[in-house]
């Protein structure tokens, strides 16, 4: 069993399950805050949560960008997952505001707009995953949140092993910057 930590100190383990190939992962009480105004998506949203972790991960909603920074200063999330179309926020600066606000938060977007373009720059500004509204079954959309905290995992653990190698070696890491 694989043990993963999560930037807010909660744990996901993966298991393996009986069937052949089959990789499942069980996950400990992950908390997500869902940044998301319109009350049908957040209800879906929280439907495909509950059957697809099967009650594993909670999800803590609200409606605007202004409402998650509080949220944020209240209590310790695992994750975001934010709707680029709120009534105090819009677009792509959403998603800037909010990893400016928690730089160690991972974010997953998900969107009503099939926008490949705006996705993409999303990712670059450093969202773990763009989603569209509706296109994934409950297993998929557990599955995308699961690899989105392990992938900023790994970032932050990256960057911290780089900055450890720096301090180590000084003169190494800076002949490396050279190249």
């Amino acid at each position: 069993m694989k043990e993963l930590s999560l930037p807010t100190t909660r744990t996901l383990s993966y298991t393996k399950r009986d069937s052949p190939g089959a990789t499942v992962p069980d996950v400990d009480h992950l908390l997500i805050l869902h940044v998301e105004d319109n009350d049908g998506d957040a209800f879906l949203f929280r439907e495909h949560v509950t059957q697809g972790a099967q009650g594993l991960m909670r999800v803590e909603r609200v409606r605007s960008l202004a409402e998650a920074y509080t949220a944020l200063v209240v209590c310790k999330y695992g994750l975001a997952v934010v709707d680029l179309t709120l009534p105090d926020s819009m677009g792509l600066p959403t998603v800037q505001g909010l990893l400016d606000h928690s730089s160690e938060l991972p974010v997953v977007v998900l969107t009503g707009r099939d926008d490949l373009v705006s996705a993409a720059r999303a990712i670059r500004l450093g969202v773990q995953d763009v989603l569209f509204k509706g296109n994934q079954t409950p297993g998929e959309l557990i599955r995308s949140l699961i690899l989105s905290v392990e992938r900023a995992q790994t970032q932050e653990s990256g960057k911290h092993q780089l900055s450890s190698s720096a301090r180590v070696h000084p003169a190494a890491a800076s002949s490396s910057e050279s190249s």
